[in-house]
């Protein structure tokens, strides 16, 4: 099977933001080894994955950025409890 890189470019993303959702991946799909390197998350896959994968990588990003985003909200709201 045809292996291809494939990258996506987060410039508007912290690093804060980045680092956990390579982990998330690394984890999920232990066959690929993704790395962060100057705000791309980039990894080399099978050509038949890489749709996949693609969707993957922005689904771990946003997820992340969004638990980061609303993290004071939830500590407010447990703090009230």
């Amino acid at each position: 099977m045809d292996i291809v890189n494939t990258s996506i470019d987060f410039q508007s993303f912290k690093d804060e933001t980045l680092m956990p959702a390579v982990v998330r991946l690394s984890y999920l799909y232990p066959e690929y080894t993704f790395k962060l390197k100057d705000k791309k998350i980039s990894v080399d896959l099978k050509i038949a994955d890489e749709n996949n994968i693609r969707k993957e990588i922005n689904f771990a990003v946003y997820r992340e950025k969004i638990y980061l985003e609303s993290l004071d909200i939830r500590k407010k709201i447990f703090n009230e409890l």
